[in-house]
């Protein structure tokens, strides 16, 4: 027979950083290269520190600038494209 056993959710630290920084190597608007949305205008917000070293990446993600949230969101208010893309 099989047990079931009911674990409690552990309890959630309240978010302590209301504005945090983020590594940004660039944020910029283009057009979606791939995928269901090719062609389509997105903005794309590339973070730092990317370890991964895919051979046909061309981002040289090792420089980069510290932004708060709130610097981010102010750079994206002067854009029109509706999808965001993270890298």
């Amino acid at each position: 027979m099989v047990e079931t056993v009911i674990l409690p959710i552990p309890s959630r630290k309240p978010i302590q950083n209301t504005n945090p920084e983020f590594r940004i190597v660039e944020i910029f608007e283009s057009l979606q290269g791939e995928g269901y949305n090719t062609g389509m205008p997105a903005i794309f917000i590339r973070l730092g520190r990317c370890d991964l070293a895919c051979s046909w990446c061309d981002t040289d993600y090792q420089t980069y600038d510290s932004m708060t949230l709130t610097q981010i969101l102010e750079k994206l208010q002067g854009y029109t494209a509706k999808n965001i893309i993270i890298t």
